[in-house]
């Protein structure tokens, strides 16, 4: 698409979002040159169209994995403002949001995205149970992610964080074993890397602003007995 039209934005914007989901199967390695690639497509889709709304969410979504919050959140501010009714902007959004402590706004806008969107894919609920995880409402968490199957081989970590919190013990340990399992077939860093260093790979990939945030995920994760 590029190749027949440089001026068109949008497969710019696909590029980032593919960058950046090939960087998450390259579980422990270096993964700078794929997110610097996806940083560039997002930047790139804004400057050839600054009036199209996906390039500015993908510019949040790799912002924000990049540990860029305010500019996460304007970038997304923006698509959302272009296009109010486009509900993958909406949840995607949603995620931003609630990874940085907005957790009313973020579930408003993840329970817009549903109503816009009722033929939803699937990672609209794996999205709004992370919404849930980080928000405190591990019920609500647990619930949606035994909706779906796992998004990402990291996706499991979420569910055992959120059982472990609720005292579900034994269906912790089954989220914790299958985390273990997706972080193993796709671990590309030391081949003695144990499930704590999955965990703490973990830790440090999810994009939070704060201690406090972080502490407390670290805390799901120990009782889940990954730490």
């Amino acid at each position: 698409a590029i190749a027949a039209d440089r001026s068109f934005c949008r497969p710019h914007a696909g590029l980032a979002e593919i960058y950046y989901i090939e960087s998450i199967y390259e579980v422990g390695a270096a993964k700078a040159s794929l997110g610097k690639l996806a940083l560039e497509h997002a930047r790139r889709a804004v400057e050839l169209d600054d009036q199209e709304a996906h390039g500015h969410a993908m510019l949040g979504f790799v912002s924000l994995y990049s540990g860029q919050f305010s500019k996460a959140a304007r970038s997304f501010s923006r698509a959302s403002e272009l296009n109010p009714n486009d509900a993958d902007i909406a949840m995607l959004h949603a995620s931003q949001m609630a990874h940085m402590g907005d957790f009313e706004e973020a579930i408003e806008s993840a329970r817009s995205a549903l109503e816009t969107n009722p033929f939803h894919p699937e990672w609209y609920f794996s999205e709004l149970s992370v919404i849930y995880c980080l928000s405190g409402r591990y019920r609500e968490a647990v619930a949606y992610a035994e909706l779906v199957e796992p998004a990402f081989p990291h996706s499991p970590a979420w569910l055992a964080v959120a059982c472990a919190m609720l005292g579900m013990d034994v269906r912790a340990k089954e989220a914790a074993a299958q985390f273990v399992e997706g972080m193993s077939s796709v671990w590309r860093g030391d081949p003695r890397a144990t499930p704590s260093d999955f965990a703490n790979w973990f830790l440090d990939f999810v994009p939070l602003p704060d201690d406090a945030s972080r502490g407390r995920l670290r805390e799901g994760l120990r009782a889940a007995g990954l730490l």
